[in-house]
Formats: C-alpha cells, structure tokens, sequence
C-alpha cells in the first residue's frame, strides 16, 4: 500500500490499517450529512470552494450547536480542535483510536485535532492538506486539494467513455476519482509520494477500484502505455524558485508547461484526448497567444486553446505570493523583489492562464484555434468541448461550394435577445445578440439585422442554398448578391456552435468507446 509522511508526525502513514474502515468512516460521514448539501446548509454558504480566514469566526458561530455534523465541520472543513469527547461521539460507531491511528485525527493539548482536510464534492470525499499550513511554511510536498483551477478542469473535461485515462500530477486525486465511472482503468501519477498516497486513500474511501496510483516524473510511471483521455492540472506557475511540487516544476519560464503539451501527443491514442491546464509568458509587444505559435508544431494534434485572463508580471507576482508564501505580509517587500527580478531577467511582461485540449489527429494537416475567454467568463463544458472539434473538424473539410448544399439546424440552446430603445415611433431595436444558453459568455455576438434574418431562416433542418434564396426572394436582390456574405457569416455561426450541420449532435458526443 502506498504510505505518506504526515507534515507533523514524522513516520506515520495516512490510511486504516483495516481495509473495510475506509467505507465504515464514509459511513460515519454519509450519515452526518456530511456532503455539499449538508455543509451549505450548515454554514450558510454556496461557495464551499470560496472559505477564507475571515469566513471562519462566523462559521464557528453557525456550527456552535455541537451536534455531530457541526463537530465534524469543524474538524475536517474548519481544521478547529474539538473536546475529545465530542468527537468520539462524532466517529462513533467506529473507535476515536483507528481514525488517529489512520492520521485523520491527532491528539493534542488534551483536544482532538483535523491532521487533513475533508472536502464533499460531487458524491465524493477528498482528503488533503489542511491549507491554514500554507501560511505557517508547509513542505515542499504539501498536498493541496481541490481548488478552482482543477474545478475547471473537472467541468471541462470531455465526456467520453474511455479505456484507459491518465491524470497526470494527481495531487489528491480529484480528476481521477471522476473519471473511474466512464473509464475501464484510470492511472493517477504524481512526482510527490504523498500525493499518491493521499490519491490512493481518497479512492479506498470512496470505494473506488480501478483507479491505481503511482508514483514517479511524469509519464515515466506509465511508459509504454497510450491512453484514450489524458487530464493534468500540472504545477504551471512561472515562480523564481522551486517552492512547492504542487505549484512549481523547477523549470525555467514556460518551459515546462510547452514540453508537457509536446510529450503528453505522443502518449495519446488515435482520436484521444488531452487537456491541461496552463501558463504562458509572453514579451513586450506579444500577443495572449504569440508564445503558443510553436507549441503543437508536429505534435499529431489538433488543438483548441481557451485564453483565459492575462496578468502583468505585478500582479502575477503578488497573486502567486499572497495565496502560496508563508508569512507574505511580513515578508512582502523582499518576496516581491525576488519575483519581478526574476520576470525582469527572462524578459517576462505579462502572463496568460489557458485551458489546452488536444486530440490525437495523425496522418493530415492539424488546425489550431485560439479562443479567448472575457475575465469572469464561464468555463465551457466538456460537451460543448467536444462539438467545437467536430464542428471545427466539418469547416476545414468543407469548401465553400458545397457548403450552399449542406443541410443545417440552430442548436438548441440558441437563444436570440433584442434590446429595444424609444424613438418618435414607439420602440425601435438598437442591438440584437446571439448566445447559447448555459454556456460561456464569450459565445455572445451581436448581429445585425441580415445575420439575424438568416439566422431566423433556419427553421428546423433546412440546405443553406434554400435559406439564401428565400432571402434573396424577400429582400429583393439577386441570391448571388448574398452568397459570399451568407458563407462567412454561415462559417462563423458553426465555428460559435450556432449552427449545427447533420453530423453533429445536438449537445456534444455522449460517452462513447474512443477511436484508436
């Protein structure tokens, strides 16, 4: 069984010595209620993902009824020492002694006090360290757990069934716990042994078997395999030091990030795919994307890049030491010289965090697309993922001339909005937009009012040539007048995931067996 060091008690292992505890301790917590509903209740707040010092005193004051979910919180969400006796009655039926023993718990100061955090989300349990150590100067093999970005990831991924799917840099494992049900057999790899062992008991707590946990640099715990899905919030930050495994490669600028992007293609199975999350540097005068312009060069791969925001090297430097440096307040001044010094020294003047998505696409010319993401901008789903390649896919195999003959549809989630202002008359539209329900904002265009008359043509499945004439007919012009117009503005509306030809489902591929 895979073993880890807790931070404060050199030489002992987190996991139960007996196998069966690990479900009798989910018990222990199902029946608490301790899930996301359970806790949003309790502490009166949505964004269990969102807790910060501050929200910690009122929180306490919320769970100060003592009863054996309050109990539970503060141990393994609020990381608060609780009186012994309240939480032997909080594990009970189990003993207090096997949850110590397993290093969930510890005593100390005659109190009973959280050795981990435990965090609900979607039906599972994750267990990682508690991030107060952060601030109090962790080690280097911290194990953080789930945060935004790999929430990202997780709502990103696309949805397909798979043979055989890697994460790669596991952490405590939360992307391979959620892709064990639509894969036969997931490996979670990660460089720290920790981490592994923390992703090897959150998948023994959630009684998951086929997830199998290794440790070793990247793909070398896995060499010699190919694999239909391949996911990785690896540790993309540009820091001038090597601090934390979870945070930093120890690799010079984004050099790391463009290297895994190149060796992840060459584990991918024909039609697989991979998605990263990562940062780009960029120079004076650089564009978000510049940098990326050689990064999938011969890789096999076509590729759609979500751009999400841009920081200047400044803010980038105080972001990265406000959330991950220990005592940054006292130390400020010194941390922030250290960072932008280095930026200076590598020419970096801002950089951009992006979703990467890749698919194994050999044996003909590749395309890469860029998309960039308004700040605030919701991420796209892994459904939506998938129709933007296979739309993507359609336009570069369809010339223009036999674009007019092909039959389209609206997808359904397009929805059409216009804005009215008052004039002599009464009210006349001053904007009309397009966007797709539930799904990013950056897909919302404004049209005008020709865009908005062919977009209203396409009344179930109509051929774009019969759409042309009719408007040709209504406007009074010749249907060539239109083509030209109607064929870019058509190209734009698939690229958007407006417009859906036959071939294309209507909400992204269900799960299905890969190709390859």
């Amino acid at each position: 069984m895979l073993r880890s060091l807790m931070n404060d008690r050199a030489g002992c292992v987190i996991g139960f010595d007996d196998a069966s505890d690990h479900l009798r301790a989910r018990d222990v917590l199902a029946r608490a209620n301790y899930s996301e509903e359970g806790l949003r209740g309790a502490l009166g707040s949505a964004d269990l993902l969102g807790m910060r010092e501050l929200d910690i005193p009122p929180a306490l004051r919320r769970t100060r009824a003592g009863t054996t979910l309050h109990t539970l919180i503060r141990l393994f969400f609020l990381g608060v020492p609780v009186e012994v006796d309240a939480a032997r009655r909080a594990v009970h039926p189990m003993p207090l002694e096997s949850w110590v023993g397993a290093n969930l718990l510890g005593f100390r100061d005659g109190q009973v006090a959280p050795l981990v955090k435990l965090l609900p989300y979607r039906g599972l349990l994750l267990a990682a360290d508690m991030p107060a150590k952060i601030w109090i100067g962790a080690p280097d093999d911290f194990v953080l757990g789930l945060g935004k970005s790999s929430e990202l990831l997780a709502h990103t991924v696309v949805p397909r069934r798979a043979r055989r799917t890697l994460d790669l840099g596991t952490g405590s494992g939360v992307l391979a716990l959620l892709a064990s049900p639509h894969s036969d057999q997931v490996y979670a790899t990660d460089k720290s042994p920790r981490a592994a062992a923390f992703a090897h008991f959150n998948a023994r707590l959630n009684g998951i078997n086929n997830v199998q946990c290794l440790t070793g640099e990247l793909f070398e715990p896995v060499a010699g395999l190919r694999f239909d899905l391949i996911v990785s919030n690896p540790p993309y930050v540009i820091a001038p030091v090597a601090r934390y495994l979870f945070r930093d490669s120890g690799v010079r600028g984004d050099e790391f990030c463009r290297q895994l992007m190149r060796v992840a293609a060459s584990f991918l199975e024909e039609g697989g795919y991979c998605q990263l999350l990562g940062n780009w540097a960029h120079g004076a005068g650089q564009s978000w994307q510049d940098p990326l312009a050689s990064w999938f060069e011969g890789t096999g791969c076509d590729v759609l890049v979500w751009g999400a925001h841009t920081e200047d090297a400044s803010s980038y430097a105080t972001t990265w030491i406000r959330q991950t440096e220990a005592d940054y307040l006292n130390r400020l001044p010194q941390l922030y010289d250290t960072w932008m010094s280095y930026y200076e020294r590598e020419g970096i003047e801002a950089v951009t965090y992006g979703l990467i998505t890749m698919r194994r696409s050999s044996g003909r010319a590749n395309w890469v697309r860029f998309i960039k993401v308004p700040t605030g901008s919701t991420a796209p789903g892994g459904g939506h993922v998938l129709r933007l390649f296979e739309l993507q896919d359609f336009l570069e195999s369809t010339p223009d001339d036999r674009l007019l003959d092909h039959r389209f549809r609206l997808a359904p989630e397009v929805r059409l909005e216009q804005r009215y202002a008052s004039d002599a008359g009464g009210f006349s539209p001053v904007t009309t937009r397009l966007h797709l329900a539930e799904e990013p904002a950056y897909h919302t265009m404004e049209v005008d009012a020709t865009v908005t008359t062919l977009v209203m043509g396409f009344h179930g499945e109509r051929r774009l040539r019969e759409v042309l004439e009719a408007m040709a007919a209504e406007m009074q012009v010749e249907v060539d007048h239109l083509v030209p117009a109607g064929l870019a503005a058509v190209r734009h509306l698939l690229q958007k995931g407006y417009l859906l030809p036959g071939s294309v489902p209507d909400s992204g591929e269900p799960l299905r067996a890969s190709a390859g």
